[in-house]
């Protein structure tokens, strides 16, 4: 599982996930270090659309058709923090990755207000190229209501016993614990 909030910035992971989606522990400690200069840092779409944080080459060619459902769903919960002025801060710096502008450009709002009853559940199946094997779980996302904002929990589930194995093999070799990025 992981959990973001309203501008799509990481807040929490398990080291499970991190370790499934093959985003290395270098990549999070440089993205860390770099959030007090860059607001995009750890913001998720930055960490999908980025050429080094590995989420790319995990889903191998299935990972255009993963962004643009991303950005869909970044663009729904943004949207009414987009007057904000940390929101333009954070636009600036997701609008100098010149993937995330491409996926910004080809999604439209109202391509996410129809899809957005799609959004909060999502099945994933592809080849996993780190397992080189084909992977199914389901993504489901809930929304959880607090004082400054919402926070998005995507919850991942295994569709069938293999990738539980998998999923439990990434969390032997990546511990049990989890990521705080606050």
């Amino acid at each position: 599982a992981f959990m973001s909030d309203h501008f799509g910035n990481f807040v929490a992971a398990n080291n499970c996930i991190v370790r499934f989606l093959a985003i290395s522990p270098e990549f999070i400690e440089r993205r860390m270090r770099l959030r007090s200069t860059n607001p995009a840092a750890l913001n998720y779409m930055n960490v999908i659309c980025s050429l080094d944080s590995g989420y790319r080459t995990t889903l191998g060619h299935d990972w255009s058709a993963n962004v643009l459902r991303n950005m869909l769903f970044f663009r729904r919960i943004t949207f009414r923090y987009r007057p904000r002025p940390y929101f333009q801060q954070l636009w600036q710096a997701l609008m100098k990755n010149r993937e995330f502008k491409r996926f910004w450009n080809e999604s439209s709002y109202r391509d996410s207000v129809e899809q957005a009853s799609d959004s909060d559940l999502e099945v994933y199946a592809y080849h996993h190229t780190r397992f080189d094997e084909d992977v199914q779980y389901i993504a489901a996302v809930s929304q959880i209501v607090t004082p400054d904002g919402e926070r998005y929990l995507t919850t991942y589930i295994p569709a069938n016993k293999r990738v539980a194995q998998l999923f439990e093999q990434s969390a032997e070799e990546g511990g049990e614990g989890w990521i705080t990025f606050s």
